[in-house]
């Protein structure tokens, strides 16, 4: 397991029919130093109250090559990223 985690939220909607799910992301969580648990730094509070602990996306090169970033995530009409 990781020693950083996002913490994200989910936000279900319907679209065409189908029910979807639009991730965000809304802070990080650092293991402790002991080992024994976890340091979770919320920018944002879940309006459901749930919280979702995931493993970093990897980070992909930029174009040139010459510094990592993280890839953009995918994101459906509405500006929201389905996953």
């Amino acid at each position: 397991m990781a020693d950083r985690m996002d913490v994200l939220t989910a936000r279900e909607y319907e679209k065409d029919g189908q029910k979807k799910t639009a991730w965000t992301k809304i802070g990080m969580a650092f293991k402790a130093r002991d080992g024994e648990g976890w340091n979770i730094m919320l920018d944002a509070f879940p309006v459901n109250g749930k919280m979702v602990l995931r493993e970093p996306k990897p980070y992909e090169r930029a174009a040139t090559g010459d510094s990592p970033r993280k890839a953009a995530p995918p994101k459906d009409d509405d500006g929201c990223m389905p996953f």
